[in-house]
């Protein structure tokens, strides 16, 4: 590299970031992009009801011992949770927040005369 290519690469660099947008336009570019409409959205399979929602499939895939990435046809949000909770429940994951808000409760009463 000689001296002479220094400012070649200077001018380089400036044309590249003349095309680059910055600051509000930057912002408006990225809205533009995440807001357009695909042509074509991607179609989404209907989710699973409570009875064709198999309990021993769920835990071979969070297990690992599953060859399939998803459950099919999709699990809702809300019932995985609610099958969930049971077994957050019996490993004592509220049992954290209970003892805090009963601590809460006694240093409380023990403040009033």
């Amino acid at each position: 590299m000689n001296a002479a290519s220094l400012p070649d690469r200077g001018e380089q660099a400036l044309s590249v970031m003349d095309s680059v947008p910055v600051g509000f336009d930057y912002y408006a570019a990225l809205q533009k992009a995440w807001s357009r409409t695909p042509e074509r959205p991607p179609s989404l399979p209907p989710l699973a009801t409570a009875s064709e929602v198999n309990l021993s499939d769920i835990d071979e895939m969070l297990s690992g011992d599953s060859d399939y990435e998803e459950l099919r046809p999709p699990v809702p949000l809300g019932l995985m949770i609610s099958y969930f909770t049971v077994d957050w429940r019996d490993s004592g994951l509220y049992d954290v927040v209970q003892r805090r808000e009963e601590s809460l409760s006694q240093i409380s009463q023990k403040k009033k005369p």
